[in-house]
């Protein structure tokens, strides 16, 4: 069982009271009368044993070092260069479902340019959520778009819609992602990624998308195992609970890069997905816990002609308990309430040619007439 002072840190920062639940046949439940269903060998869970050794193993594992970090940062999207890439049929599906694209109709305002569409997972990690499946009929309760769109994971995408495991999990071999390290302070696990390159229109700053986040880690590795999501528009990621809090299954104890996920005061987003006493939970797939229907909202650069997107899920400190996020309705804005971001803001060297104030003109324009003067008066002289 775990360490007190785990238990006193998941308590303060996950929830405002704590969880007991049963294991019975795999399944989780909030019956004060069950165990708790952290793995251990008394709890009887039936799971597999390697998943559990490698959660034992690893939940002392230090956090990342910034050099560490560093090794896997990618390069900056800064300047758009078309690639020979031929986009696998994946890709293109989820990104057109993400887009809400049917019938051929794309009405996000957003321009793909399909040569630049990668997707990073195994064949069952992602999957195209339409409005007619359960899953996409529960988000529609959320909200009338929410149904259909992409949903990717961190294991395997066909999943059951009743909870039944705590340890629901798919090892998928697909490496580690960048940004999910950046905000989990660890090292990440089975990634699953799409990006692509786009333009929009004269005017428009920003883009924005509904998502809704998932998790097997919910509620008792949170901290210790921070899997998370990001959704990073030229080379930021935007992906947060609110404004200061980010994506990812944190513990504000532990890191100084990670935050915390409560469900009390300004940060009421947090579902509890373990079936009663009754057998009742509260949406219909197999995590957990998730977030409630949440929008991020991207700042577009300003200078860029093309623009990139990236969004990433990973496992963070181990690969085992699966994560998802569920995608729809991503659109673009002209925020006039939101600031234009700069190159400049990023850091970024940039040769422009600045126009000219008024003041400059004048200047000038005195200038030219002066010059004229003093060439009209050598002559007479």
């Amino acid at each position: 069982m775990k360490h007190p002072l785990f238990l006193s840190s998941v308590l303060t920062v996950l929830m405002a009271t704590s969880f007991s639940v049963q294991a019975k046949n795999g399944v989780s439940g909030n019956d004060p009368n069950k165990i708790d269903d952290n793995p251990s060998a008394s709890d009887m869970i039936n799971l597999n044993a390697a998943d559990l050794a490698s959660k034992q193993a690893s939940k002392q594992t230090e956090d990342m070092t910034p050099e560490a970090l560093e090794s896997i940062k990618p390069a900056a999207p800064i300047v758009y260069t078309p690639e020979i890439y031929q986009p696998g049929a994946t890709g293109n599906q989820l990104l057109d479902a993400w887009l809400g694209v049917k019938n051929g109709i794309n009405l996000s305002g957003i321009s793909v340019k399909t040569e630049t569409i990668q997707y990073i997972g195994g064949a069952q990690q992602a999957k195209v959520l339409t409005d007619t499946s359960v899953e996409g009929q529960f988000l529609n309760t959320l909200n009338p778009t929410a149904g259909y769109g992409a949903l990717l994971t961190t294991g395997s995408a066909n999943f059951s819609n009743t909870n039944t495991s705590s340890g629901f999990s798919n090892v998928t071999g697909t490496g580690n992602n960048y940004y999910v390290s950046a905000i989990s302070n660890q090292n990440t696990y089975d990634a699953n990624v799409l990006k692509f390159s786009f333009t929009v229109a004269p005017g428009v700053n920003s883009v924005s998308t509904q998502f809704l986040f998932a998790s097997e880690e919910y509620p008792e590795w949170t901290g210790l195992f921070r899997d998370g999501f990001a959704f990073v528009v030229d080379g930021v990621n935007y992906a947060k609970f609110d404004a200061t809090h980010f994506v990812t299954l944190s513990d504000a104890g532990t890191s100084t890069l990670a935050n915390p996920i409560l469900n009390t005061g300004s940060n009421q987003f947090f579902v509890d997905n373990r079936p009663d006493a009754n057998g009742i939970q509260a949406a219909p797939f197999e995590y957990d816990g998730y977030t409630q229907l949440l929008t991020a909202t991207g700042l577009l650069q300003d200078g860029l002609a093309v623009h990139t997107i990236e969004v990433a899920i990973a496992d963070s400190n181990d690969s085992v308990w699966d994560s998802a996020v569920f995608l729809s309705q991503l659109r673009t804005l002209n925020d006039t309430n939101s600031p234009q971001l700069s190159a400049a803001s990023f850091g970024l060297l940039v040769s422009a040619v600045p126009e000219p104030s008024s003041y400059s003109l004048l200047f000038a324009g005195l200038f030219l007439i002066l010059r004229q003067v003093k060439r009209h008066h050598q002559r007479q002289v």
